[in-house]
């Protein structure tokens, strides 16, 4: 399960820095644009340049931080907990399975208590 978990964390940071990327080039585009220099144009440049391109790759870090605590932490784990892979549908099975084991047990447990034995038996 934790490598699960792991490997959906590393497939949604590459998946964002990809988009991060995608947006870098899309404000550099604009902000190399030429044809685009009125005074509002050039205060959007600077914008862009000053705020917004180093926002994006601050969001670009941060994925990527992410993707390290989440590697780090499950290695971490299974060195020190756990050396095998928590495997999800195993441990639902066995609950699935000592679920249907109690579910047994009290049936046993009410038809004693209904029949008509003597009271040392039912103890």
């Amino acid at each position: 399960m934790l490598r699960k978990v792991k490997l959906v964390v590393l497939a949604k940071s590459k998946a964002d820095e990809q988009a991060y990327q995608a947006m870098i080039q899309a404000l550099q585009q604009f902000v190399n644009e030429d044809s685009l220099d009125t005074k509002a144009c050039t205060n959007g440049k600077q914008f862009y340049q000053a705020v917004l391109i180093p926002l994006v790759r601050a969001g670009t870090l941060l994925s990527e931080a992410i993707a390290d605590a989440c590697q780090k932490f499950v290695d971490e784990y299974q060195a020190t907990v756990d050396s095998g892979d928590l495997q999800s549908d195993v441990l639902e099975e066995t609950i699935r399975q000592l679920d249907d084991r109690i579910s047994q047990l009290d049936a046993i447990r009410a038809t004693i208590e209904q029949s008509d034995l003597g009271d040392n038996f039912k103890l």
